[in-house]
């Protein structure tokens, strides 16, 4: 059982997990590292969104081999090339898993599945985040504060649970119950403080490090999806190799049906000295806290007027689609305001 910890913010969702998976050998249950396939971003119908999952990851019986990554990421490709809504999508979701993991040689020895999901994102016409949670491990909201806009539905073997979040929401998943009551309510805190991506990545990624110390079913490396409400997807993933700094983008599905990655590439920091970072960005601001004197991140991290900055997905949406959003800025591509200070 690995470690999920999925927070709405004030003007993001973001999705932050362990980088490890479950895997299902006969009745026997290792734990294996992973790079990014735990995270597929897609739109449909409007709503763009980060899915994620925890519990078993991947079932080997004989010679076949199923894993859960592929399940949803076929049904993310139906479900997109459908046009179809959140609640749909989710249902169609459940059916798919069912139909594919819910047979005995893939159940657990009490003939239980044990899978959560939960995806967070945002649709084009509303201004908070929505989340849903598909599980097996709960048989109630996972959600920290209640309110009127949540609804729930039961299944045999999958329970579903929809919020629209209207005030910052945490749901932590998984091995939840090794995340310490001091550590969600200091999170749950710093997201009603208005804390931005950045620093809420950061203590998601100190806590699942804290948890893994104990278990060895969570990862100590963590990694994060963030779609803010204005702007574009963006991650922390990266590495150092001996040619430079490698970027990696999780698996996208596009609103066609058309599934893209995961991919990784070279990534370059002479962009950085140009201009600022967004409010809500992940990618450069990770690498800089790890490379860049505390002056130089103070400036480039204050949020202005002026050239802004994409982060590497940012740029390959850009590339992919050859146009922004109307309501976004141009990310300072034909932006002649002079900086402020």
């Amino acid at each position: 059982m690995t470690l999920l910890i999925t927070a709405a913010g004030k003007e993001f969702a973001l999705s932050t997990s362990d980088m490890r998976i479950s895997r299902q050998v006969g009745k026997r249950v290792i734990p294996v590292d992973e790079k990014f396939n735990k995270h597929i971003v897609f739109y449909s119908n409007g709503f763009r969104a980060d899915i994620t999952y925890t519990g078993i990851a991947q079932w080997v019986s004989g010679k076949q081999t199923v894993n859960l990554y592929d399940v949803i990421s076929d049904s993310l490709r139906k479900s997109c090339a459908k046009g179809l809504n959140l609640g749909p999508l989710c249902l169609k979701l459940v059916a798919d898993l069912i139909a594919v993991i819910g047979v005995p040689k893939f159940r657990t020895a009490n003939g239980k599945l044990q899978i959560e999901l939960h995806i967070i994102g945002y649709h084009e016409k509303l201004d908070c985040p929505l989340i849903a949670v598909i599980s097996s491990l709960r048989d109630a909201p996972p959600w920290f504060s209640t309110g009127e806009n949540q609804w729930e539905f039961k299944f045999p073997d999958l329970n579903f649970y929809f919020k629209y979040a209207d005030t910052p929401e945490l749901v932590i998943g998984g091995m939840h119950t090794a995340v310490t009551p001091v550590q969600r309510q200091q999170l749950h805190t710093v997201l009603c403080a208005g804390a931005d991506a950045f620093n809420t990545s950061k203590l998601s990624s100190e806590i699942i490090e804290d948890v893994s110390r104990r278990t060895p079913a969570v990862g100590s490396r963590s990694v994060s999806v963030l779609l803010p409400l204005v702007g574009m997807m963006d991650t922390n993933l990266w590495d150092k190799t001996t040619d430079g700094i490698v970027g990696y983008i999780p698996r996208m599905v596009f609103p066609k049906g058309e599934p893209w990655g995961p991919s990784e590439f070279p990534v370059t920091l002479d962009l950085i000295g140009t201009g600022y970072l967004d409010k809500q960005s992940l990618f450069f601001k990770s690498i800089l806290t790890s490379d860049v004197k505390r002056t130089l991140r103070r400036r480039l991290f204050r949020y202005r007027k002026g050239k802004l900055l994409p982060g590497l997905p940012g740029l390959l949406i850009l590339a992919l689609f050859g146009s922004l959003p109307d309501e976004y800025t141009d990310f300072g591509l034909n932006h002649e305001e002079e900086e402020t200070a």
